[in-house]
């Protein structure tokens, strides 16, 4: 397969990590899509250690930071946490993409004409909250006043010239939700988990008003990845697996090192192209195997 050439060569992208195992090999499986296109060298990882956990060095560009997830008893908060210190300390520049470690890519991202194109989420939707019993929460902390600036976005976010304070803002937001808020307090129910980290970036950015894209077609996220196909979002730049491969492979099933992550994904009967190519990312993981 002949190399990609890099379409924005000023694109970089920021994913944030614990360094264990389960984590490591989303992680390599990330680094090998980008090899695939040439460019490895723009994705910055930010880590953080797990008490317990032997950590292992993170190939290419990365830094560990202080694990703010396991003080507060929820992890997602080393994204927003993770994304300031990069900022602060220069590590990462505008413009760059904060994508998930269960992606793996197809093709570079190019920048979007707006400081902010992401991942349009249904379960973002204020009208979705509305209905649930999580509204009064919401209410009180004047989501329903943002409502004429209020995007459902999530998982995928490309920044372009956003002013800073807006991501030391998205830290404070999360913050603000994690000590309102823990699982079985019986404030809200347990759905509202991970959707949190998703509203502190979004909060911000309603407040100031940023203009955003929401038709960005960067993720192929379904109940079943394997069900989906690459013709049903031919533009799609990453794969997004969160609910891996079943019945063949659950990603959520790997804590342990003698569990076998990708040869599970070997497995898979190739029954369209996406399968294909999470398949070929997986066999130059296995077999160390160089693009160029």
């Amino acid at each position: 397969m002949p190399k990609v050439k890099l379409a924005q060569p000023d694109m970089e992208y920021f994913v944030s990590i614990e360094n264990t195992r389960y984590m490591r090999w989303q992680i390599k499986l990330l680094q090998e899509s980008m090899k695939w296109l040439g460019i490895e060298d723009k994705l910055l990882v930010a880590w953080a250690e797990v008490p317990g956990e032997r950590p292992e060095q993170i190939s290419g560009r990365n830094f560990k930071h202080e694990n703010l997830g396991q003080q507060l008893r929820y992890q997602p908060v080393n994204k927003p946490f993770g994304l300031m210190q990069a900022i602060n300390k220069g590590l990462i520049r505008q413009p760059f993409t904060v994508i998930d470690p269960d992606m793996v890519f197809r093709k570079p991202i190019s920048v979007k004409d707006a400081p902010v194109a992401a991942q349009y989420c249904w379960h973002m939707e204020l009208d979705y909250w509305e209905k649930t019993a999580n509204w009064q929460f919401l209410k009180d902390m004047g989501l329903e006043h943002l409502r004429d600036s209020w995007h459902p976005v999530g998982y995928v976010y490309q920044f372009n010239d956003v002013p800073n304070d807006v991501f030391e803002e998205m830290y404070h937001a999360c913050i603000d939700l994690v000590s309102l808020y823990q699982p079985g307090d019986g404030k809200l129910n347990e759905k509202f988990y991970w959707v949190r980290e998703m509203l502190a970036f979004a909060i911000p950015l309603a407040n100031h008003r940023v203009e955003i894209v929401t038709d960005f077609q960067t993720a192929l996220d379904r109940k079943n990845s394997a069900e989906a196909s690459l013709t049903d979002s031919p533009d799609a730049c990453l794969i997004h697996y969160w609910k891996s491969y079943k019945p063949y492979f659950d990603k959520s099933k790997f804590f342990g090192v003698d569990e076998l992550p990708y040869q599970a994904i070997m497995s898979i009967p190739p029954e369209n192209e996406l399968v294909e190519h999470m398949q070929l990312i997986t066999e130059r993981v296995i077999n160390g195997n160089s693009w160029k």
